[in-house]
């Protein structure tokens, strides 16, 4: 068995941010042709969270996020953003994930 080089995603490397507890595939958000995704870091920032978007090339994934959504600056009450994600779901219609 042959061993694979394997790529690592920091986020913002914040201390105990939990970054990986959750990563969610979203089809390709950016219509590269190449899938995209979304990692959680619940605990990041005192347990308002935040969410990594990720963009997908011809190698993978870009190791550098795209988008980073703050769940305290979604509502300052907001708690745990990023806990679970799911995503790939054309909400409106527009054959875009």
């Amino acid at each position: 068995a042959a061993l694979e080089e394997q790529q690592l995603l920091q986020g913002d490397g914040v201390y105990n941010a939990h970054f990986g507890d959750s990563i969610g595939s979203l089809g390709d958000i950016d219509d590269d042709g190449f899938p995209d995704v979304a990692i959680g870091a619940p605990n990041e920032n005192d347990y308002h969270g935040a969410v990594y978007i990720y963009h997908g090339d011809a190698n993978g994934i870009v190791s550098k996020y795209s988008m980073r959504i703050s769940g305290q600056k979604i509502n300052p009450i907001l708690r745990m953003f990023g806990q679970s994600i799911s995503g790939g779901v054309d909400m409106d219609g527009n054959a875009y994930p």
